[in-house]
């Protein structure tokens, strides 16, 4: 097979020489390659990507046999649990991706990694014994990712990211378009005041740290449109995030969450928010502009009358329990604004006497006089029963409104999923 260019050969045991391996080969992969070192005899000079992921390599250093690796452009030796020093960058100066996520020995990047100008993804994520992030990345003008999560977590070995980022940030590269931080057991205090060094930033992972706000620093990132912090379970608020911004995600909380308010600027662009729907608290919380939960006791009693809600001791007093996805909640009966609409919910078996207009069914129909000028909103109740049992919940009901006359139809599903 001399003409052989892709060539995988994962978790095999092999014995004798390499000569005779393809020379075309233009991707090799060798998962679990279990020998120290690369066999001097393999051919890789017309090697374009490399992946060694979970090999027993102790050392890759192609300077000291002198091979020049001009066409590679992807290492990868990912989870190479022996892997120590990684250098002789100088044999392979066209390298576009450098990745060596979780090699957990690993101690040195040989700083001739600033040969490869053409580098755009560095990946250290989890490499634990690294001494600190080579400082010459910042001479790499094209590097776009830049992946760190967890090299702080570890406080038993020397810290690769330092606890302290005001001097770290500016050792970074300007280029960088992803940078993530995830896992580094940095809080609010350890990030510097101002990012604008890294003006090129659309995305940023700040992933399972124990920050209580939002960095004040993200705010300088002119360009940043995705934002990332998932799992960090102390976060109280997250304010005014920079008006760019596409996507806040912070979903998949595995633990009780702190968080209560999100609020945006005025000439914030729509974004898509990510996980609020099941990390947020049903019992309190408020997205500006969006969503606002709060205790029946404590909305403003102008806000009751312009709903002609009146009489509300009945309901003031009692307790249920709801849920959106996570865990319920127990609490008192709450108002919800949700882009204007306000509504409630609670155990009863009656309708309120001041409801005038009322019919059985799941539809009802009725005419809304054609001079509007004083109509300043709809209330609408709707009286249940269920024979659920009582470990069991309520599935929330949405409501569909049809405008026969202009042809168009409202739909509102409640941001609380189940009640008991």
């Amino acid at each position: 097979m001399a003409n052989l260019m892709l060539l995988q050969l994962n978790y095999v045991q092999m014995n004798g020489s390499y000569e005779d391996f393809p020379e075309e080969l233009r991707w090799l992969c060798m998962h679990g390659f279990s020998l120290k070192s690369i066999p001097l005899d393999l051919p890789m000079e017309n090697l374009v990507a490399l992946d060694m992921s979970y090999s027993n390599i102790e050392s890759f250093d192609m300077s000291k046999d002198k091979r020049l690796l001009g066409s590679l452009k992807i290492l990868d030796l990912s989870f190479s649990i022996h892997l120590h020093s990684v250098g002789g960058f100088l044999e392979i100066p066209a390298l576009e991706r450098l990745i060596l996520r979780k090699c957990i020995n690993l101690i040195e990047v040989c700083e001739s990694i600033e040969r490869c100008v053409e580098l755009v993804h560095v990946d250290l994520s989890y490499c634990y014994k690294l001494k600190k992030v080579p400082i010459f990345i910042a001479k790499l003008k094209k590097v776009k990712t830049l992946l760190l999560d967890g090299c702080g977590s570890r406080e038993s070995q020397i810290k690769t990211i330092p606890s302290d980022l005001k001097l770290f940030s500016f050792s970074l590269p300007s280029s960088l378009r992803i940078l993530s931080l995830a896992n580094n057991n940095l809080s609010n205090e350890s990030f510097p005041k101002d990012l604008s060094c890294l003006s090129m930033l659309q995305e940023l992972r700040l992933d399972n740290n124990p920050i209580v706000s939002m960095p004040d620093c993200v705010r300088s990132l002119p360009r940043l449109e995705i934002l990332c912090m998932n799992y960090c379970g102390m976060v109280i608020s997250i304010e005014h995030p920079p008006p760019m911004l596409r996507e806040l995600s912070i979903d998949k909380f595995y633990r009780k969450t702190s968080l209560r308010k999100i609020k945006f600027d005025p000439e914030m662009f729509p974004l898509r928010l990510r996980g609020a729907w099941g990390v947020l608290p049903p019992s309190s919380f408020e997205i500006d502009g969006m969503v606002k939960i709060q205790d029946m006791a404590c909305v403003e009693e102008k806000v009751l009358h312009s709903l002609a809600w009146s009489d509300l001791e009945f309901i003031r007093e009692r307790r249920m329990r709801t849920r959106t996805g996570g865990p319920s909640v127990e609490c008192q009966t709450q108002m919800y604004y949700e882009f204007g609409i306000f509504s409630t919910f609670y155990l009863g078996n009656e309708m309120p006497n001041w409801i005038e207009y009322r019919t059985e069914g799941p539809s009802m129909s009725f005419t809304i006089p054609s001079s509007t000028n004083k109509l300043r909103g709809l209330n609408f109740c709707c009286v249940g029963t269920s024979h659920l049992c009582a470990d069991e919940y309520v599935k929330m009901p949405w409501i569909e409104i049809s405008n026969n006359t202009e042809n168009y139809t409202w739909i509102y599903d409640h941001c609380i999923g189940e009640v008991k």
